[in-house]
């Protein structure tokens, strides 16, 4: 299914209203990219010249040349990154980062964490290319940052965020397999005050999601389609120039068409919502402290079915505190974070919700072409109890273009509510897995 979704790939021909696109991948310009600052390696906006840790970034230059219809496309092309699809715009999809599984890799979207608890991996048609301003991809082991699902690595999604100034934008687009879509937004500020809001709109009449010579006795020679309409929405306000504050929105809603048996024509109507809040400033020179508030809701429910209607809900709540504080050994990281993941819907789960605890401790710098990092974090889960991981690394940076890194760390996975308690196959007895 791999290599037929990339076979049918095709290059969207875009009518823009409005868009200047000039430059290309930042892995395959390293030049351009020295300088310019990353924070998901880190926790901590750090140039990327100065990381340890491998890191790819896509920007909204990149997205608007690029041909890709969907996030998995876009991230397709960048080095140890593969995909998978059970079809077109709309269906399963996963993202693998240096092999690791589909549950190895955490989404972040504007520093939320959203995926699904039920399946433990995120709907990757939650965000539409339109909405994004930048791509941060970190690959390698980041539970020391992150937590539970880092043992693959970190995609980070930044939405559209305003600028001083008014910025209209409006864009058409049309493909093959009867791909339509709308977009328009603006984005702007004044003073101390900056917005942004984007509305979308995608049609795509698709493929058939099956294939008749694949033995699994569901094939269904129509069309599967995939409708969606998007909102995002950003405001942030900078009271003085040491304390601002934040907040944001994602939304999408759309009906996904599948094949679920001979002559049947499935169909889900998938829902995602992100929002967060946060205000961040100085507290003392060298000392700069943030508080977050952020939500996720990944909703999937089965319309039209071969078996009964289905409904599967994972809402996540995410309270995160962090500071940064200057040392003469670099940067230092410090922080608490609470989660709670509760999971709804169709199926009778016999535990239904569970909490995170974490309190993770950093250090990053750099002297002259030397750089290192090191992490360690303790997560304490109502399910499974504690579990401890750590990071550590050194980079070396032997001229604009090259670099030399070595790095070790450790990871751990929790279950996922279906590999824990969906009636008839699960196992209430499973450990998460731990990396090294």
């Amino acid at each position: 299914m791999k290599n037929r979704f990339l076979q049918w790939r095709p290059a969207a021909l875009a009518l823009a209203a409005a868009a200047a696109c000039v430059s290309s991948w930042a892995q395959t310009q390293p030049s351009r990219s020295l300088g310019e600052s990353v924070v998901t390696a880190t926790r901590s906006t750090t140039r990327s010249d100065e990381l340890v840790s491998d890191v790819v970034v896509i920007d909204r230059a990149a997205i608007d040349v690029s041909a890709a219809r969907t996030v998995p496309e876009l991230l397709a092309r960048a080095a140890g990154l593969q995909i998978s699809a059970n079809g077109g715009a709309g269906k399963v999809s996963a993202v693998f980062i240096r092999g690791t599984e589909a549950r190895h890799v955490i989404l972040l979207i504007d520093g939320v964490r959203y995926g699904s608890a039920t399946s433990g991996t995120p709907m990757w048609d939650a965000v539409q290319l339109d909405m994004i301003d930048r791509i941060e991809v970190l690959k390698g082991p980041a539970s020391a940052l992150y937590g539970s699902e880092g043992a693959g690595g970190v995609v980070q999604i930044f939405t559209r965020t305003g600028r001083q100034g008014f910025h209209p934008y409006a864009t058409a687009t049309a493909g093959s397999q009867g791909l339509r879509q709308l977009t328009a937004g603006v984005s702007g500020g004044q003073g101390g005050l900056s917005y942004a809001l984007g509305l979308q709109r995608k049609r795509e009449s698709g493929f058939s999601a099956t294939n008749s010579r694949v033995p699994f006795g569901n094939f269904n020679a129509d069309k599967d389609p995939f409708d969606q309409d998007g909102l995002n929405a950003s405001l942030a306000y900078r009271f003085n120039d040491r304390w601002s504050a934040d907040a944001g929105l994602v939304y999408t809603d759309g009906v996904s068409h599948f094949d679920d048996g001979p002559g049947r024509d499935a169909q889900s109507a998938v829902r995602s919502l992100m929002a967060h809040a946060g205000v961040k400033g100085q507290l003392l020179p060298g000392w700069r402290s943030e508080l977050s508030f952020g939500q996720s809701v990944d909703t999937a429910n089965v319309l039209v079915g071969s078996f009964m209607p289905s409904d599967f809900k994972t809402q996540q709540d995410q309270w995160i505190w962090q500071n940064h504080i200057d040392s003469p050994l670099g940067v230092v990281l410090a922080g608490l974070e609470h989660r709670k993941q509760a999971v709804s819907g169709s199926t009778a789960y016999i535990v239904s919700q569970r909490s995170i605890d974490a309190a993770f401790l950093g250090l990053s710098g750099t002297q002259g072409r030397l750089s290192w990092q090191a992490n360690a974090r303790r997560d304490r889960n109502s399910q499974f109890g504690g579990a401890g991981t750590g990071f550590v690394g050194v980079g070396y940076r032997i001229n604009p273009n090259w670099r030399l890194s070595a790095s070790h760390g450790t990871s751990f996975v929790a279950p996922s509510f279906n590999q824990l308690y969906f009636p008839g196959f699960s196992n209430p007895l499973l450990q998460p897995e731990r990396g090294r």
